[in-house]
């Protein structure tokens, strides 16, 4: 089972997660997409955050995304990343106006959690040893995520007169046309280490994966994502959306960036078709994968911050 718990005053859907295997290859579906309200705050951007978390990965594929920032890139403001776990394209070049949820497997060493504070989204846990190969889908780790662009729930009731000032602006839910990323072409971010009692200061050196979800994808369904490498603590790390691919522990899918994307097919047999690329995200998100691959697979801690998260629009 895949629970999707956003931040705050957040209702969000548990999801459930399911695995399969080709040979020694955990490939599981995932877990279904969570649904979530909150309740916007008086304050700027408010408290609200959606719950669309995206489920579990396999393992394998080949990575990318290494520390450090290549002086090619051209990036767009820092987004305002507020105490509540909102993040907003203050610039409003982006029109980036989302919120921060997680979600974990239903098996856990330690759960996690999520901690925003300003200027960053941190995330700890640990995860859990998957027993079997048939066993990823209730062990596949933790997830930190990050609805793009909230708007006001329609079918909400609208606050009280009575409340005054303190009612807010309503309840907020992930925009379902989603974020349009326009001339971004990826992003950029520092993962920053809470545990300076760690020998990797909270930030694993491997099984971290940067995802997107597209507009009109399921997280049950349909996975993209591209495999970090040699992250570090405080190091800079640029993903384009040309290395984000469905099912990244795979090769040959095609990336965000192109016309067409890749995306599963469940009528018997399992297909992957190319679709029309809506060019548009729910949700970004970073995944710890529990460990499969190791001879002696062992729990993986985490605990770190999400900061300087920024647009990459040109190289």
């Amino acid at each position: 089972m895949k629970l999707a718990l956003p931040l705050g005053l957040i209702l969000a859907a548990s999801a459930l997660a399911c695995s399969s295997d080709e040979g020694n290859d955990p490939r599981p579906s995932g877990g279904t997409a969570g649904t979530g309200t909150g309740t916007a705050g008086t304050g700027t951007g408010g408290t609200g955050t959606g719950g669309t978390g995206t489920g579990g990965t396999g393992t394998g594929g080949t990575g990318t995304g290494g520390t450090g920032a290549t002086p090619n890139y051209t990036y767009g403001a820092a987004f305002d990343i507020t105490a509540e776990g909102n993040v907003i394209d203050e610039a409003g070049t982006t029109a980036v106006n989302g919120g921060a949820f997680f979600s974990q497997s239903m098996n856990m060493t330690v759960p996690a959690a999520l901690t925003p504070r300003a200027g960053g989204l941190c995330f700890s846990g640990t995860t859990a040893v998957v027993p079997d190969a048939n066993s990823y889908g209730t062990y596949w780790g933790a997830e930190l995520g990050l609805n793009l662009k909230l708007i006001p729930d329609p079918a909400a009731p609208a606050p009280s007169a009575d409340a005054g000032a303190d009612a807010g602006a309503g309840a907020l839910i992930p925009d379902p046309a989603g974020w349009p990323y326009g001339n971004v072409i990826g992003f950029s971010f520092k993962l920053v280490g809470n545990d300076p009692a760690a020998a990797d200061k909270g930030v694993p050196a491997s099984r971290i994966r940067f995802k997107a979800l597209p507009v009109g994808s399921v997280g049950a369904d349909d996975n993209y994502c591209a495999n970090l490498t040699a992250t570090v603590d405080n190091g800079t790390v640029n993903v384009l959306f040309s290395q984000i691919t469905f099912e990244c522990w795979t090769d040959g899918n095609l990336g965000l960036d192109g016309a067409q994307i890749t995306r599963v097919d469940l009528g018997p047999p399992r297909l992957t078709p190319a679709v029309t690329n809506p060019k548009a995200l729910q949700n970004i998100s970073w995944q710890i994968a529990s460990d499969v691959v190791a001879a002696t697979p062992a729990p993986i801690a985490f605990n770190f911050c999400v900061e300087d998260l920024k647009p990459i629009t040109g190289m």
